[in-house]
């Protein structure tokens, strides 16, 4: 497999991990385990930058490298809006609420909100990545 190829492959798993995320917190959500929904709906973005990342080359081991990254190379640019970063911010503290905290809780609301976040996201990321799978694969 030549190194085109397993970047394509990687970003694939990783779209697939996204979407997978983002149906456990669906399922979560269903069984009104909010603060657990959130978190997963946060994980579920998490994975989906990751693969964008790849897309540049880059790589990071820290959710905070991924973030600012993320933010840098393609929200700063304008490929994603910059209402993308709100919703990093906003998932990120939700999910630090409904893993961390005993006081605060993640009620439904929120948690609902939380994954239309990050659906728009992934559903939004997703489409750029296939471009570049495609434009991997013309190359080929």
């Amino acid at each position: 497999m030549n190194e085109n190829s397993q970047l394509q492959s990687q970003i694939e798993r990783m779209i697939k991990k996204a979407n997978e995320t983002l149906e456990d917190a669906e399922i979560l959500f269903s069984k009104n385990r909010f603060n657990s929904s959130s978190s997963r709906a946060y994980y579920a973005v998490f994975h989906i930058m990751q693969a964008a990342l790849l897309t540049k080359n880059l790589t990071y081991k820290k959710y905070s490298g991924v973030i600012s990254a993320f933010s840098q190379q393609f929200i700063k640019t304008g490929i994603f809006p910059k209402e993308f970063a709100r919703y990093i911010k906003s998932l990120r503290s939700d999910r630090e609420t409904g893993d961390y905290s005993y006081m605060l809780v993640v009620d439904e609301n929120k948690a609902k909100q939380d994954m239309d976040m990050a659906r728009e996201f992934i559903e939004k990321v997703e489409e750029y990545l296939k471009v570049f799978l495609n434009r991997k694969t013309q190359e080929e």
